[in-house]
């Protein structure tokens, strides 16, 4: 399954990943739209449960659940949890074509669920809880924690690219195969992870304008409830349309790597797969291993 030397074509992949999203944008925004409305429903009671948070701290017992700490960590988690079937819907629509939702042997089984939430909520507790727990504290050694923390989420980083594949082949209905998963990607950590940042760059930018806005509008209109309504909206919207332009890229280099014909990405995307890798024949490896 390996692909050896072959190097991922960093801006035809980004290409190809936006070219897939556009064909199937429809698709993608059907999936989209309940866990969108749940994820801004779960943010906006993280930001108005300051009464019961109220009552909460009263109690010593309770505290710890009372702290916006927590608060956050909950509202993460359960915005995770509503995110996983759009994720899920969305490499399936990837892998194996929009005709794949047509029928129900296609739609993947609790044990795929299980199995992208447990890696979604283990890469995020791993990257945000030096942040969580260190993250009110003071330290005698500013420099040094933060060289630690920046040497930490590298670590966490490069880990997570190196297994991005774990979310295709999990989305396929088969094995983690993690030694596998490691195999294919080297060699192109970089190329990996440029087309990650490159390809979510345009839609960081908007959203960074977007919350700029958002907090003169608050400075301006200390109170308005309105404000951290749309403040809601942008943040449902950017989780999805981040996991969305990852799942894409990562669709993208999977079909490069292992050259598995993915039935989503057209002809645009697997024509400039197909040149980065010449073809090139691995022994034990071939489509028909996924």
């Amino acid at each position: 399954m390996q692909r050896g030397r072959t190097k991922l074509p960093v801006w035809a992949a980004v290409k190809a990943a936006y070219s897939a999203i556009g064909r199937n944008f429809g698709l993608f925004l059907r999936f989209a739209a309940i866990p969108y409305g749940l994820i801004v429903m779960i943010d906006l009671a993280g930001k108005y449960s300051g009464v019961l948070l109220g009552d909460l701290e009263a109690s010593s017992d309770l505290r710890l659940f009372s702290s916006p700490t927590t608060v956050s960590l909950l509202v993460w988690l359960f915005s995770t949890l509503v995110a996983i079937p759009f994720v899920v819907a969305c490499y399936r629509v990837l892998l194996r074509g929009a005709s794949s939702i047509a029928t129900n042997k296609h739609w993947p089984d609790r044990r795929i669920y299980s199995s992208i939430l447990l890696i979604a909520v283990a890469q995020g507790l791993l990257a945000d809880m030096p942040l969580w727990y260190f993250g009110d504290r003071g330290f005698s050694n500013f420099d040094t924690y933060m060289l630690a923390i920046l040497l930490y989420f590298w670590i966490i980083l490069f880990i997570s690219t190196r297994l991005l594949f774990l979310y295709p082949v999990i989305c396929l209905g088969k094995p983690w195969g993690i030694a596998a998963r490691w195999r294919e990607t080297r060699g192109n950590f970089w190329r990996i992870l440029a087309a990650l940042l490159i390809a979510l760059v345009p839609w960081s930018l908007v959203v960074g304008i977007l919350e700029i806005l958002i907090e003169q509008a608050e400075y301006s209109f200390p109170g308005a409830t309105s404000i951290g309504v749309i403040d809601s909206l942008v943040g449902a919207a950017d989780l999805l349309a981040m996991s969305l332009i990852s799942s894409a890229i990562a669709v993208v280099a999977f079909t490069v790597l292992t050259d598995y014909p993915a039935k989503g990405l057209g002809k645009a995307a697997t024509q400039g797969g197909a040149a980065a890798a010449q073809h090139m024949p691995v022994a034990g490896s071939s489509a028909e291993d996924f």
